[in-house]
């Protein structure tokens, strides 16, 4: 089960095809991260590809979480569709426009802003800030509390691509964020999946 109000393991779920988690990580705090395991069992190892991405122990709701700087990301191996996405993570107000999870091909992703700020004002479909639900329109940026996402990613296209990306998106900066776990699925979950 899903919860945007707090942490819970997702039960399978036929679509997922990432899942990744920084408490699946063995390593030390202050250590670099330079691949990421994917949890799903689909192979999309993230490797990272430019700035700086470190872990961090107990950093939110006493998890780790990969903390991206300096205009870090890293690239997902092989292709997929990232059709819904769910986050836990903090902004830490660095960087700019960026994608916690966007394809380099063909500008697949949801855009958001440092500060909190929505691409085109669209809005994740749920949010909660400290394990509470959060109304439209939602503005988190600037904020030591950490955020569960609900995201819907919509360009049109919904065949799998190669490029995706955490941190950056195609055509845009990166996005400094401390990032505790990101799963996508290939379909809307319908209520009785999540």
């Amino acid at each position: 089960k899903i919860s945007i109000g707090g942490f819970n393991d997702p039960a399978p779920v036929a679509g997922m095809n990432s899942w990744f988690k920084a408490d699946s990580l063995s390593l030390s705090n202050g250590a670099s991260v330079n691949t990421w395991t994917d949890s799903s069992g689909n192979g999309h190892t993230a490797t990272i590809q430019a700035g700086s991405l470190t872990y961090t122990e107990n950093s939110v709701n006493g998890l780790p979480t990969v903390n991206f700087r300096s205009a870090g990301r890293n690239e997902l191996a092989g292709s997929l569709f990232a059709a819904q996405e769910y986050v836990v993570f903090t902004l830490p107000n660095g960087g700019d426009w960026g994608a916690v999870i966007g394809s380099n091909n063909d500008q697949q992703g949801y855009l958001m802003h440092r500060e909190g700020f929505m691409w085109d004002g669209r809005y994740p479909r749920g949010v909660s800030k400290n394990g509470t639900p959060l109304s439209p329109n939602y503005y988190f940026g600037n904020n030591n509390g950490y955020m569960v996402l609900k995201i819907d990613n919509r360009n049109g296209n919904t065949s799998a691509t190669s490029g995706w990306k955490m941190g950056g998106q195609e055509g845009w900066n990166n996005l400094d964020m401390n990032l505790a776990e990101v799963i996508t699925y290939d379909h809307d979950l319908s209520n009785a999946e999540e």
